[in-house]
């Protein structure tokens, strides 16, 4: 119902301008009034639209920027984690190189404590060795002294205490060669433990370095992706940018067109109001 009223009453405005029409203004001045109408319609809808696309535009450009930034901050992150997992792997490397030298020298050390500890064995045997003879000789100095040969058995009696001497010397050189077998071989173990530990922190390092090259990879990937689409939105942002300045433009250009047409009618108009009034 309502809608009939506005028909209605939209038929009766339009007979109304009708009306006031001038009987000398021609139908084509009409119609370049209705056109000039007309365009200047289509250019309101069309500088609309251009003002529609003129916001998407700045959204779009806004999230390819945004994108772009996180892009290029993932590209950054990678390089960090590129260069942290290369310093990581050359203190692993050079970890298990460490624990090796340790590993070697703990070996070459075992084998020292084992030479020493043999030599330690050979003291003892030639100072016991040395011991059984000086008392030998001993015993043979006082069977001839019971003999009546008392130079010789005295002669007998001081090499057998130089040869018990030496036997003690030998003695206290095997029990010195075996504190210093026993000391060594602790610290070839000791030197061995180290040189482990070394090579497995190196390990564990260098397992590290490639997680973090392995992060690197994909915040390097994850990257280039953001950056290529956030580019491909600021050229979308961009073109969007020139059709709305083509809407923009062409809006312009339609209403500035309508409104001459009519304007020109409406001259038209007042002249033939004017001429009628003096005809009268």
């Amino acid at each position: 119902m309502a809608d009939k009223v506005k028909t209605t009453k939209k038929k009766s405005t339009k007979k109304s301008k009708a009306a006031e029409i001038p009987p000398m203004v021609d139908s084509k001045s009409i119609a370049t009034a209705e056109t000039g109408l007309q365009e200047m319609a289509e250019g309101t809808e069309a500088l609309a639209a251009a003002e529609e696309l003129s916001t998407l535009g700045q959204v779009v450009m806004a999230e390819g920027a945004s994108t772009l930034t996180r892009g290029i901050d993932a590209l950054e992150l990678s390089e960090r984690a590129s260069q942290l997992g290369k310093i990581v792997a050359a203190a692993g490397v050079n970890d298990v190189s460490q624990g090796a030298e340790m590993l070697a020298a703990s070996d070459d050390i075992a084998i020292m404590g084992t030479v020493i500890a043999a030599m330690s064995t050979a003291d003892l045997d030639r100072g016991m060795e040395l011991a059984g003879i000086s008392g030998q000789l001993t015993a043979v100095g006082k069977v001839l002294a019971g003999l009546g040969l008392p130079i010789v058995a005295a002669f007998l009696a001081g090499k057998g205490d130089r040869l018990g001497e030496i036997a003690v010397d030998n003695l206290v050189r095997a029990g010195a060669n075996r504190a210093l077998s026993e000391a060594i071989s602790a610290t070839g173990e000791q030197m061995a433990s180290l040189g482990a530990n070394e090579v497995a922190e190196g390990l564990t390092r260098l397992a590290v370095s490639e997680d973090y090259a392995a992060h690197s990879e994909q915040l390097a990937e994850s990257g280039a992706e953001l950056t290529a689409q956030g580019m491909a939105q600021m050229a979308e942002a961009q073109v969007l940018g020139e059709i709305t300045q083509a809407l923009a433009e062409e809006g312009i250009a339609q209403v500035a067109g309508g409104a001459d047409q009519v304007g020109e009618t409406a001259s038209k108009i007042e002249a033939a109001e004017t001429q009628d009034k003096k005809s009268r």
